[in-house]
């Protein structure tokens, strides 16, 4: 991961079977439990706010979602930028590090038809964070797909945060 000179964490995986991964073990990037925006701000829209981190993946990555999520497993919101369209992907790789951000209306619950991160958007910081905003971070891959993935995931994440867009 050249050009990182901080401590970051790395997530490496083989190709995924179908159902594969989860938020512990060698799947997840867990982040101790913080406060994620400042208490005054519990009440603002989620349309204000952004979660933004640095990503390196070095080898092409075609399959699998990068979850995030609060200590409750109830809202998810899904990475998949190898997902290209409906029906088609790309092996996806950055060049150095790249800056993602994952605005709130991403963090969606489960829904028992689309599945999981695919049903309703959080509507306040408490769905996610509970009443005191301070919440632990995951950050894990699984493989929705009823195939496996065609490659696995090498990648490096650092400095997590949570902005202000609005």
């Amino acid at each position: 991961f050249p050009g990182n000179t901080t401590h970051f964490q790395v997530l490496k995986t083989n190709p995924l079977i179908s159902e594969e991964g989860n938020t512990w073990s060698s799947y997840a990037v867990r982040i101790a439990g913080g406060q994620w925006i400042p208490t005054a701000s519990m009440s603002d829209p989620i349309s204000n706010w952004a979660l933004k981190f640095e990503v390196n993946v070095l080898k092409p990555w075609n399959g699998g979602t990068i979850d995030i999520q609060a200590s409750s497993d109830t809202y998810k919101a899904r990475w998949e930028p190898w997902q290209v369209s409906a029906t088609a992907t790309a092996p996806y790789t950055t060049k150095g590090w790249k800056t993602i951000s994952i605005p709130f209306s991403m963090f969606k619950a489960k829904d028992a038809t689309l599945g999981e991160g695919k049903g309703t958007s959080i509507s306040t910081f408490t769905e996610l964070l509970g009443a005191s905003g301070n919440s632990e971070c995951l950050v894990y891959i699984h493989n929705y797909s009823s195939s496996d993935t065609p490659t696995g995931f090498y990648g490096g994440f650092d400095n997590f945060r949570v902005v202000k867009i609005k």
